[in-house]
């Protein structure tokens, strides 16, 4: 199942230029037993009439299992950085659940050499 890498959008006002889901064994994160890792799904689009400079952006979707040796979240980093960092740079949305804390996320991305923001939107606290 992909239910933890699911990007939905408004057809009439963005176009989806490509699409790739990790999963299976093509997931960045370890598997348990005969679970295969969960799935991570990576999508661009085009602002079909956009209203700023801002024309394309990329969103990454998963669920970042809330193991507490931090496993996961170090798997995550490094798919950041070798697949996410790799390609065509543009303004990228991380979205799902997380399962950790905001400062917990950026010392992962710091330890990997991600350049991230976290915006100013104000801060949700869901831990």
């Amino acid at each position: 199942s992909h239910g933890d890498a699911v990007v939905l959008y408004d057809n009439s006002i963005l176009q989806l230029t490509s699409s790739v889901t990790y999963s299976g064994r093509g997931s960045p994160f370890s598997g348990r037993g005969r679970r295969p890792g969960k799935p991570v799904t990576v999508a661009e689009f085009e602002i079909r009439e956009p209203m700023t400079q801002l024309s394309r952006f990329r969103v990454v979707a998963c669920k970042i299992a809330g193991d507490p040796s931090g496993q996961f979240l170090q798997e995550w980093g490094g798919f950041v950085a070798k697949t996410i960092c790799k390609l065509p740079k543009m303004v990228t949305a991380m979205t799902g659940d997380f399962n950790f804390l905001q400062q917990e996320v950026s010392e992962v991305l710091n330890h990997h050499r991600v350049w991230h923001n976290f915006g100013d939107t104000g801060f949700y606290p869901t831990n």
